[in-house]
């Protein structure tokens, strides 16, 4: 039993790869171009979307609160890094 492999331009063409391979391409091209299309208009459906569902006025801490409140974190954080690492300075 033997394979027999033809190859060449005419059998590609009578093969229909030539077609084949156009349509392939058209597609991607169509599908790249859609995927650009919808990034650049993705700016102004946001600002639509925006309008419609606005954002809620969220109650955050602020002034003196909000000071005390990075301390408190950036102890925390020290902690754990002192806790995670050995600490140099510990006998």
């Amino acid at each position: 039993m033997t394979l027999d492999i033809n190859s060449g331009i005419k059998n590609i063409v009578e093969g229909q790869g030539v077609d084949i391979a156009i349509t392939g391409m058209v597609i991607v091209f169509i599908a790249l171009g859609l995927i650009t299309l919808s990034i650049a208009f993705l700016p102004k459906i946001l600002k639509i979307i925006a309008k419609v569902f606005p954002e809620s006025a969220t109650t955050g801490v602020s002034g003196e609160f909000a000071a005390e409140e990075d301390n408190v974190l950036a102890a925390i954080g020290f902690a754990l890094h002192k806790r995670i690492t050995k600490d140099p300075y510990a006998k």
